[in-house]
């Protein structure tokens, strides 16, 4: 093992005992930052200043999402904690405690090999309260889709309510960081973001069964709602860290409806800062989605926009498995509203399921109502959302390896087609 160089922050006079003993050891780690706060530690961090942080376990603002910023560049952890047993990991690579200097210099070597060796380090996970909490069943389906208002949030609303209907346990996620309306539109007044209340609890090492269903809202019989957030500019504070773990605790509880934003942001070695954006958060949901739904509104404006989207999809190598072609009217189709559909779409995604969903005057109520269509009772909007959920949970339940497991092997998509 080649010296690692050490970023250092931890109380007095513990630190000290540490740092004379890693100088001591200077064939295997340089000391080169002793920090007093978060901010010095993360500007050490991103400046490239040491490959290894020693941490005080508890340190005021260092949580979970600290760590992934740290793992995001390359930085191995090791925390100091008082109990190594029973602390509640948040996500570092080992941990020690303060008994001795030479013993966090043993944890922190053994921990730096096993890490060379693609070894996890044994960490300890709050198991989620209940029985058979990790006997799950649930799907997590991605509503995502083009630009310009297609219908996301409505059909992603509606095909969560209807999976409810259908006797299936749902919670309907608002992850869309442009524009998040969910609450409102089920008339909920949600001053606080569940989705954020979720994250900092994964950050925090509280996540657990019983702390998502107190961050959930009831919305009716099986299905709830985790709220978006409540400003769009608060966007910044979404890690897809963060929300992945959130929605995979959340499929155990059942299947998993989430609603995004549109586009899909480029990788940028380039990018100097760790802040995502918002369609960062789009790509590690997509990637971890069991079914991809992508909706375009059924127009020749939506279905040009639409070949866009299936375009950026393929380039970034997300396959959909249903298309929802939806707010058709029957008096711009010249009567049929599935003939020319097909007929454009059959050069773009021949292959690709498809639903068309007519527009009718029960959206409309509905969106008035803070409702879903379903409590308006039967529509021909109805008709196609129930069409949707039939074909996304028609097939076997158990959950297949999720996209960014599956990345690099040949697939097939929730229809069984290559």
């Amino acid at each position: 093992m080649s010296a690692k160089g050490v970023i250092v922050w931890l109380e007095e006079p513990f630190e000290t005992e540490v740092i004379r003993e890693l100088n001591a050891q200077s064939a295997k780690f340089s000391v080169q930052r002793r920090c007093a706060d978060l901010a010095e530690t993360k500007a050490c961090v991103r400046a490239g200043i040491g490959s290894v942080v020693i941490a005080q376990g508890g340190a005021p603002g260092l949580d979970q999402s600290v760590i992934d910023e740290f793992h995001e560049a390359g930085v191995f952890v090791l925390l100091v904690v008082d109990d190594p047993i029973t602390a509640v990991s948040i996500g570092e690579d080992a941990r020690t405690d303060a008994s001795s200097a030479e013993f966090v210099a043993d944890t922190l070597t053994m921990g730096i090999q096993n890490w060379m060796l693609g070894e996890e380090a044994q960490v300890f996970t709050p198991a989620l309260v209940g029985e058979d909490a990790d006997d799950y069943e649930g799907r997590i389906i991605a509503v995502w889709g083009t630009s310009g208002a297609p219908g996301r949030s409505t059909v992603a609303l509606n095909l969560a309510h209807a999976l409810a209907l259908a006797g299936r346990e749902v919670t309907l996620v608002d992850a869309d960081a442009h524009a998040p309306a969910l609450a409102f539109m089920l008339g909920f007044d949600a001053p606080e973001s569940g989705l954020l209340e979720a994250s900092n609890l994964r950050n925090q090492g509280e996540l657990t069964r019983a702390s998502l269903d107190e961050a959930r809202i009831f919305v009716d019989e099986r299905f709830h709602l985790l709220s978006g957030l409540t400003r769009a500019d608060r966007w910044r504070q979404l890690r897809t860290e963060a929300i992945a773990d959130v929605l995979r605790e959340l499929r155990r509880l059942g299947d998993v409806v989430v609603d995004l934003s549109d586009g899909l942001s480029e990788d940028d070695p380039s990018q100097l800062t760790f802040v995502p954006t918002p369609q960062d958060v789009n790509r590690g949901i997509l990637e971890d989605a069991d079914a991809l739904v992508v909706v375009a509104r059924g127009d020749a404006v939506g279905l040009t926009r639409l070949t866009h989207t299936l375009f950026e999809a393929e380039e970034s190598g997300f396959r959909p498995d249903l298309l929802v072609v939806n707010r058709v009217r029957s008096a711009a189709t010249g009567g049929s509203i599935q003939r020319p559909i097909d007929a454009v779409l059959a050069s773009v995604a021949p292959s690709t399921p498809r639903v068309v969903v007519e527009d009718c005057v029960e959206v409309d109520r509905a969106l008035l109502s803070a409702t879903s269509v379903f409590a308006l009772g039967e529509s021909k909007f109805a008709d196609g959302i129930r069409l949707v959920a039939s074909l996304i949970v028609g097939e076997e339940s158990a959950p297949r390896p999720s996209r960014r497991r599956a990345k690099k092997r040949a697939r097939r998509g929730l229809f069984g087609r290559k």
